[in-house]
């Protein structure tokens, strides 16, 4: 191509124009030259671009294999969550019932001391009447009679005490009388 038309080339035009034809000959062959070292470079290029895109797709494989295993690893992650809420949850049910069975267990305890005070007041009570003497207050059971009985450790005491219980006796048969 010479002066940006192709000129064809007959044997009697490269006897006539020879330094021409040698010429055209030069550039073509340069030209020739130019369009290989081209195309091998494209062809290294497109080699390298080969190897990238075979390591990329080597890369993709790999990732996929680390997404999957990734996805069963949330996957049983999430089954193992959702286990331990649930024994949480019931857990949680199971710390409710024991507090209500130790506030139960306290308020009897609670109730247990209240009776044991009581019975210490009692058996102190006990303590010290007997330590003074007893009575005996009971029905008949064939007639309308009450009998009362009194021991006491000295006179005084007999007498005191037969006194209260009778004063109890009258109150209760004034109360019923009064009903």
């Amino acid at each position: 191509m010479a002066g940006g038309f192709c000129v064809r080339w007959t044997t009697w035009r490269v006897l006539l124009h020879p330094f021409k034809a040698r010429k055209q000959i030069e550039e073509a062959n340069g030209m020739q030259d130019d369009l290989s070292k081209r195309l091998e470079e494209a062809l290294e290029m497109l080699e390298k671009q080969r190897k990238e895109c075979a390591r990329i797709t080597m890369d993709n494989v790999e990732m996929s294999r680390r997404l999957s295993e990734c996805e069963f690893e949330l996957s049983r992650t999430r089954s193992e969550l959702a286990t331990t809420k649930r024994k949480l949850a019931e857990a949680e049910d199971q710390l409710a019932e024991h507090k209500s069975v130790d506030e139960k267990i306290a308020e009897f305890n609670k109730e247990l001391t209240k009776a044991e005070a009581m019975k210490h007041s009692y058996e102190k009570r006990i303590a010290e009447l007997e330590s003074r003497g007893w009575a005996l207050v009971r029905a008949s059971n064939t007639g309308p009679n009450i009998t009362m009985r009194f021991e006491a450790s000295t006179l005084e005491l007999l007498e005191e005490i037969s006194e209260e219980f009778k004063n109890l006796l009258e109150s209760l048969v004034s109360n019923l009388d009064n009903e």
